[in-house]
């Protein structure tokens, strides 16, 4: 005889970014610098989604902070 069992599928809980993309003036120019989680530049981009790009290549995943 088997136990009556039922099994609830759960979202697994995303992972942490591993970097950070930031915002910042430039010379009256705005740019996204890409930070490590410790806070290591990575790299600039000039658009967010020229950093985001960047990312997906590197196979690494970012947040956006202000």
């Amino acid at each position: 005889m088997q136990p009556n069992v039922s099994f609830v599928p759960v979202k697994p809980h995303p992972a942490p970014a591993e970097t950070y993309v930031k915002p910042i003036r430039q010379r009256g120019r705005r740019f996204y610098a890409i930070h490590a989680q410790d806070g290591r530049p990575i790299a600039l981009a000039a658009s967010r989604e020229l950093a985001f790009a960047f990312l997906g290549q590197h196979d690494l995943t970012g947040a956006d902070v202000h």
